[in-house]
């Protein structure tokens, strides 16, 4: 994938961002932070709010992304940039349909939606006592994201990401467990649909990135494992804090303990890193067959959740 290439998967988001006229500070802080750490590799001027601010023919920026990994990379990045806010308004899906259509996505709904629609079959139980609880949430978050780090490292652009989203919805839905709450998609998505959309829409900018020449070199050294890392240590602090809170937090409230959490998780996953190398070694070329069937449908989400956990024995 070419600079131009790269630069017309950008503009394609911001017409997502924009369909309403108006940019969610949510979407571009996603886009931004996504971004920080390939600004110096990007052109001369341009900046997330230069990018933004170009009027876009969306068509003609759309006939620019041919690559079939670009294309997966710009649909899903839609999709989750789409949802940062809890869900899509009318004029976002309007702009969904044409990037699926322009891209003839032979799958209907992207991951992420396929995530939050996924059947719920997890045998945990809830803890009742707060430091046996305590301990079972630490030990949830610390092997999701070890994982998560695993696949985030995969070096075949946009695989990881599959395993990654699966991360992301698997700690949400034990932590909920352990507090004795079994959420419907329509609870997940009220309650943490935008901190997923957050992760899962930076994670995906990334990758496309990193498709980039002179782009994606900078983006060597970011280290796609410790995103993914990261992002699911947050995750998992998030939603236990707002269990702990009695289920009366805010969106604002949610996203402030997730940002702060991605610093401790930074210095989590230093300690983790061993652990996520060895992982990768023993089980890279398995959890990217597993990732690939995933998207393709040929395994569920509960199978591969379940396979994941074989590896981990």
């Amino acid at each position: 994938m070419n600079e131009q290439e790269g630069k017309a998967a950008i503009r394609i988001l911001g017409a997502v961002a924009r369909a309403d006229n108006k940019i969610d500070e949510r979407e571009k802080a996603a886009l931004k932070e996504a971004m920080i750490d390939f600004q110096a590799a990007l052109p001369d001027g341009t900046t997330v709010e230069s990018l933004l601010a170009e009027e876009v023919d969306l068509d003609a920026q759309l006939a620019l992304v041919t690559s079939p990994v670009a294309r997966r990379a710009v649909f899903e990045s839609a999709i989750a940039m789409s949802l940062i806010d809890g869900a899509a308004n009318a004029e976002e899906n309007a702009v969904i349909a044409r990037i699926r259509d322009a891209f003839a996505m032979s799958v209907p709904e992207s991951l992420l939606q396929q995530t939050f629609e996924s059947a719920y079959r997890s045998m945990a139980e809830p803890v009742l006592d707060p430091e046996v609880r305590r301990q079972k949430v630490d030990a949830v978050r610390s092997s999701r994201a070890v994982w998560a780090g695993v696949l985030g490292a995969m070096p075949v652009p946009f695989v990881g990401q599959v395993g990654v989203l699966l991360m992301f919805d698997s700690v949400t839905r034990d932590i909920a467990l352990l507090w004795g709450h079994t959420l419907t998609r329509k609870e997940r998505l009220a309650r943490f649909g935008a901190l997923v959309s957050f992760a899962f829409a930076q994670g995906a900018v990334q990758e496309l990135l990193k498709l980039i020449p002179g782009w994606g070199t900078a983006a060597g050294a970011i280290g796609g494992g410790l995103f993914a890392f990261t992002s699911t240590w947050a995750l998992a602090r998030a939603v236990n804090h707002h269990f702990e809170s009695g289920g009366k937090t805010t969106p604002e409230e949610l996203k402030k303990v997730f940002a702060d959490a991605k610093a401790d998780g930074k210095k989590a996953f230093e300690e983790k890193k061993g652990e996520i190398e060895q992982g990768k070694a023993a089980h890279g070329e398995a959890l990217a067959q597993l990732s690939k069937k995933l998207e393709k449908g040929e395994i569920t989400s509960e199978e591969f959740d379940k396979r994941v956990a074989e590896l981990a024995t």
